[in-house]
């Protein structure tokens, strides 16, 4: 996270899987999780911080997050499987309780679009490869977008 120019760089995830597993790998070899460069380079991109979002971050001492979002208390990355085990303890809290990980995704990309921002900056933040697979997958959501901006044109050229 870079906080002076307000944007979430990702470039890298962590990994469940057990080094035991990846034995005379480059990965068998330290301790710790297993951070692997994201799976493309269009999942390597630099996302916006909104300012709230900022603000709930930078509640996390600099020292504490070492490089990492949501760092466990030893400063070390949290597992996927351990992120699902409190995203699912808070969904349910706030009793969202058919809610997955990945509609968070799907809400972020369908808001955008909803909102007007165009299919090329969404495509890049959500990290697709291009912007057929965007539309491919938010088709559902343009309609609605273009019913709300219907008079854009109207509106801009007579005011």
């Amino acid at each position: 996270i870079d906080f002076s120019k307000n944007t979430i760089h990702v470039y890298r995830e962590v990994s469940d899987i057990a080094r035991s597993t990846v034995k005379g790998s480059k990965w068998a070899d330290g301790s710790g999780p297993i951070i692997t460069p994201t799976k493309t380079g269009s999942s390597r991109r630099e996302v916006p911080l909104q300012e709230q979002t900022k603000a709930l971050l930078e509640q996390t001492p600099p020292e504490k997050r070492q490089g990492y979002v949501y760092p466990t208390a030893k400063g070390t990355p949290v597992l996927p499987r351990n992120y699902r085990r409190t995203f699912n303890k808070l969904r349910v809290r706030l009793g969202l309780d058919t809610m997955v990980t990945h509609d968070l995704r799907k809400a972020f990309g369908s808001v955008l679009l909803s909102q007007g921002v165009d299919i090329m900056t969404v495509s890049h933040w959500m990290g697709h490869a291009n912007p057929g697979i965007t539309m491919k997958i938010y088709a559902k959501v343009l309609p609605e977008a273009e019913k709300w901006h219907s008079n854009t044109i109207g509106k801009t050229l007579f005011k």
